[in-house]
């Protein structure tokens, strides 16, 4: 991936002053083409969100880390209704994710979800699966006061962090010392199934 010099990072959120009125909608965007879609709509004036991961990618003869987006195809952007042909009229950008044939802005905990992952300074990567366990919640770091559930995910310590708006899931490091296992349980479950090897499934409730 070219990065043009004096660019900022492609989890860094815009600061540019915007129409209090606007909600957070979620746009899909041409895949690997996220990061240019959200510097065009920096330039534009728009607030964007756009959390990333590192990649290693391996090639013959060395190995490149590049910075990828958490959730390929999307950029999430503030706006109005009457602003979001500016946005969709953006070469690169899709459509607007839509709830059925409404166009709807992200939940209130989506929004809390996609912020806190562009502050993750951890390592994470995207995650398709989401094994489901025991309740839990996140008490320290930037994903503090997220609920989800306790997944056990290869030997690694893991959250697995989902944004229902576009049916994506991520999984991010955090340790065993930063989860609370909630009292009210789904039937069958116990707190003592907390192991060292299990990790937590984040949904944005």
């Amino acid at each position: 991936m070219h990065v043009i010099a004096g660019d900022p990072p492609m989890s860094t959120i815009a600061r540019d002053p915007f129409d209090p009125r606007a909600e957070c909608y979620p746009f899909s965007v041409r895949v690997r083409g996220e990061e240019s879609v959200a510097r065009t709509l920096r330039e534009k004036g728009y607030e964007v969100l756009l959390p990333t991961y590192i990649q290693k990618r391996r090639y013959s003869d060395r190995t490149k880390r590049v910075s990828c987006a958490l959730f390929p195809g999307y950029v999430f952007a503030y706006t109005t209704m009457d602003r979001m042909m500016g946005i969709l009229g953006t070469p690169g950008t899709n459509y607007v994710v839509r709830s059925g044939t409404r166009i709807t802005s992200l939940s209130p905990e989506d929004e809390s979800t996609v912020r806190a992952l562009c502050l993750v300074s951890g390592e994470c990567e995207p995650c398709n699966d989401l094994q489901i366990g025991l309740r839990v919640l996140i008490e320290a770091g930037p994903l503090t006061g997220l609920i989800g559930t306790l997944a056990k995910v290869r030997n690694n310590e893991r959250v697995i962090v989902s944004v229902e708006s576009v049916q994506r899931s991520v999984m991010v490091e955090i340790g065993r010392a930063s989860l609370r296992v909630l009292e009210d349980q789904p039937r069958g479950q116990r707190a003592w199934d907390l192991g060292v090897s299990q990790t937590a499934g984040i949904s944005a409730l």
